[in-house]
C-alpha cells in the first residue's frame, strides 16, 4: 500500500514536470531546466537523489525496529519467566 503510494505521487510529478518543461520552451528563462541541469538529470547521484527510494525505505527501518523491540520484550518475558 506504502510503495503504491509512493509511485503514485513519483508518477504524478513526473508528469507535472514534463509538462513545465514544456511550457518552459516557449518561455524567455528555464529555471526548471537549470536546476535540473545542475543536478546532472538526476544521472548523478552524489548530486541527486530522488526522494521517492527514501521514502520507500522508511517503512522497512520501523517494521524492523518493531520486530526487535517485540523480540526483546518476548525474550526478556521469557526470561524473567524462567528466573522467578
Amino acid at each position: 500500500m506504502w510503495y503504491r503510494l509512493v509511485r503514485s505521487y513519483r508518477d504524478l510529478n513526473s508528469t507535472k514536470y514534463k509538462v513545465i518543461h514544456e511550457i518552459e520552451k516557449s518561455l524567455p528563462i528555464s529555471p526548471y531546466d537549470a536546476e535540473w541541469e545542475a543536478v546532472g538529470r538526476g544521472e548523478d547521484p552524489k548530486l541527486y537523489s530522488p526522494f521517492t527510494h527514501i521514502e520507500v525505505f522508511i517503512p522497512w527501518v520501523f517494521i524492523v525496529l518493531y520486530f526487535v523491540a517485540f523480540l526483546k520484550l518476548f525474550l526478556w518475558e521469557t526470561i524473567k519467566d524462567v528466573i522467578c
